[in-house]
Formats: structure tokens, C-alpha cells, sequence
């Protein structure tokens, strides 16, 4: 069975029905405005108004990103306490944030938000996944200054957490116990060195242990390139760091919201229409009795 293909004078005739459908729609909305061009007047005048306040009480803000990675705990950790940062914000508890982040009391206010993502954008508080990707913390505020203070009060706070404030105890121990473990093994290899060498000197020790004490050089010089690695971790170790730190936008951006004002009046539009169709109905309806 062929399919049928559709009849070109059935496609015309649809086309010139919607068209006509279409003029009669427009006329009926031209219509109802010069029934009712006063509701369209006041509605687009309130409009006017809400858009030029919100303008005027817009704010220059200050955006900037920085990439953290962590070592210990999961993302999803560090998302849940930037996601009280932000909970403080909304409330207005400045006193807490401040104490928190180590920040000025009398700048805290300027801190507008604080949010964090993962590597694909999502928000990092519903990330469970154990990868040890890095992250990015985002803020706004209302001046430079607070983004600067914000990069150094940010990694205070996570640090100074209870559960990373525990793994620094934890594993500082760890790495000073390597350390001294290779310091320690590097002593023995020391006596045992000298030990052979007065033998040599003495001619009490053949020709292996000449052998040996080559083995035991190129171990020393292992050992000691540990001892060195974790010598500079007692010293340098953090759970986590920025791989960049926070860098303003070049100009500052205003905070206005356009998108949401345009649409805004096209709902006033849409209301005026239906207030005018409503209004045309009644004045009908009353017609006909």
C-alpha cells in the first residue's frame, strides 16, 4: 500500500485559512486595545515604574571565580558548608560570618553570594561521587576589596572545620612519623657505611662488602629524597589549596536584571488582554439582554 501524498490545493487552502485566522486574531486584539486603551496605559505606566526603580536601586557587583583542589574529604562536604555561607547571607548573620570566614564585620554585608560547582557546572552540594577532581567557589560582592579578603577567609573556613581541623591532626602526625623514619633509616645506613669503611681501611673486609657499600649508597640517596619530601609536607601540608585564586572581571557588572523585566511586561500585556477580553465579553453579554 503506497502512502498518499499529501493534495498541494488542501495544503493552500490550510495556509490561507491560518492566514485568514491570523488577520482576524490581530484585528480582534488591535480591537480590544482601542476598547480598552486605558488598561494598557496603566499597566505599561506600572510597569515603567517598577523598571525604573529597580534601575535606579540597581548595585555594581563584583564577580569572581576561584579552583580549589582538597586531598581528604569528599566534595560533597565542602558543597554543604559553602551552602551555609550562603544560608548565613540570606539571614543577614553577619556576626557568624565573620567569625567564620576571619572577614571584617563591617564588609560582610557587601558579600552578596557564595556558591560552589563541580568541573561539569553542577551545583557541588549534590555531587556525591568520590573523584578527586577540583572544584570552583564563585562569589559576588558589592567591591573589589571583600573579593580579595573573600580568597583568604574561604579557605580559613574550610580548613578550620571541625572534620579538616581532625584529618590536619591526623596526618600532620603520619607525615612527621615518615619523616622520622627515613631520618632514622638514613643514621643506620650512616653506622653501617662507616663500619665498612674502617674495615676496608683495616683490610678486615673482602671484596663484596665493597659491593654492598655501593648498594648502600644509592639507598641513602633514596632515603633521603623521602626524608626531604616529607620534610617539606610537615611544614606545607594542607587537606586542600587553590589551584588559582579569585580574580575580579575586568569591569563590573550591574546587577540589574533585564531579562526578568522584559518579561514582566509582557505578562502586564498579556494581563491587559485578558482584562480587555473579559470587559468585551461583559459589555456583549449585556447587549444582548
Amino acid at each position: 500500500m503506497q502512502n498518499e501524498q499529501p493534495n498541494p490545493t488542501d495544503l493552500i487552502h490550510f495556509s490561507k485559512e491560518m492566514s485568514l485566522w491570523i488577520k482576524e486574531l490581530v484585528a480582534f486584539g488591535l480591537h480590544l486595545i482601542r476598547r480598552s486603551w486605558y488598561l494598557f496605559v496603566f499597566l505599561f505606566g506600572l510597569w515603567a515604574a517598577l523598571f525604573w526603580t529597580a534601575k535606579e536601586r540597581s548595585e555594581t557587583v563584583f564577580i569572581a571565580t576561584a579552583q580549589m583542589e582538597h586531598n581528604e574529604l569528599v566534595k560533597k562536604v565542602y558543597g554543604d558548608m559553602i551552602l551555609e555561607l550562603q544560608r548565613l547571607i540570606d539571614h543577614h548573620a553577619y556576626d557568624e560570618l565573620s567569625d567564620l570566614l576571619n572577614f571584617p564585620i563591617e564588609k560582610v554585608p557587601n558579600i552578596l553570594s557564595i556558591s560552589a560547582t563541580n568541573v561539569a557546572g553542577s551545583a557541588l552540594h549534590e555531587d556525591i561521587t568520590l573523584t578527586g577532581l577540583p572544584f570552583y567557589v564563585h562569589v559576588m560582592t558589592l567591591d573589589k576589596e571583600s573579593v580579595q579578603l573573600l580568597e583568604n577567609g574561604i579557605l580559613y573556613y574550610l580548613i578550620n572545620s571541625s572534620k579538616n581541623a581532625e584529618l590536619l591532626r591526623i596526618n600532620s602526625k603520619l607525615i612527621k612519623e615518615r619523616y622520622y623514619f627515613y631520618d632514622n633509616e638514613i643514621n643506620r645506613i650512616d653506622q653501617v657505611i662507616g663500619a665498612v669503611q674502617s674495615g676496608v681501611v683495616s683490610g678486615a673486609v673482602i671484596s663484596d662488602s665493597i659491593i654492598d657499600i655501593a648498594s648502600l649508597f644509592v639507598l641513602k640517596e633514596k632515603f633521603n629524597d623521602k626524608r626531604i619530601e616529607f620534610a617539606f609536607a610537615v611544614e606545607h601540608y594542607q587537606p586542600l589549596g587553590y589551584v588559582y585564586g579569585f580574580s575580579t572581571t575586568d569591569s563590573a557588572v550591574s546587577n540589574f536584571n533585564y531579562k526578568e523585566h522584559i518579561s514582566r511586561l509582557l505578562l502586564f500585556m498579556a494581563l491587559a488582554l485578558a482584562l480587555s477580553f473579559l470587559l468585551e465579553m461583559f459589555s456583549n453579554s449585556r447587549k444582548s439582554q
